[in-house]
């Protein structure tokens, strides 16, 4: 939904290089004389032939890799530029970035659940309100204000569907009636 994507009309000899913002599948065909190398705010994820998933937003303060297939070096960088660590991820790893505390953590997932986005599917699971209505912000341009702290941190798991509106979704979350909230169309 918001996610850009930059790169040249024309990859040098040396590499191919783009830039991310948002979230993108790759699948990447091996070529170890031209590496493919994915820059992201404060990380940089190289790979010679592989399947990965990025959600790395500039507004937000983690990036996500996870590594479907392959291998993958993820480069982790301070505000200086200056690399702070490297990590090798194997099939079903995901390396969380905190950009603000320079920490990863590296943990293996369902990657199924990872890349449904693709399929316009999106599950959560013992998420906050706050990571989901981040999400959902993201996916259909719109902005949530959740006023009440203790609200925020509230976990949900469920799944829904692109198809389906703004509306049924929040109702669907809403099921125990624990908030009310209002669409202000401006």
């Amino acid at each position: 939904a918001s996610t850009t994507i930059k790169y040249p009309k024309r990859f040098n000899k040396k590499s191919r290089e783009l830039y991310l913002n948002g979230e993108a599948y790759f699948a990447v065909t091996k070529n170890s004389k031209h590496p493919f190398i994915v820059h992201a705010d404060k990380i940089d994820i190289e790979v010679l032939g592989t399947e990965f998933n990025v959600q790395s937003y500039s507004v937000d303060e983690i990036s996500v890799t996870t590594l479907i297939s392959g291998k993958v070096k993820l480069v982790t960088h301070e505000k200086s530029n200056n690399v702070l660590y490297q990590y090798f991820l194997d099939p079903g790893d995901q390396a969380t970035f905190d950009k603000a505390a320079n920490i990863t953590q590296v943990v293996k997932t369902e990657t199924k659940t990872i890349t449904s986005w693709m399929n316009g599917e999106y599950s959560f699971k013992n998420k906050s309100l706050e990571e989901i209505t981040n999400r959902l912000e993201k996916i259909y341009d719109i902005a949530f204000v959740i006023n009440d702290e203790t609200l925020k941190v509230e976990t949900f798991t469920g799944k829904f569907f692109s198809e389906q509106s703004i509306e049924e979704i929040i109702d669907i979350i809403n099921f125990k009636k624990q908030f009310s909230y209002e669409i202000d169309n401006d």
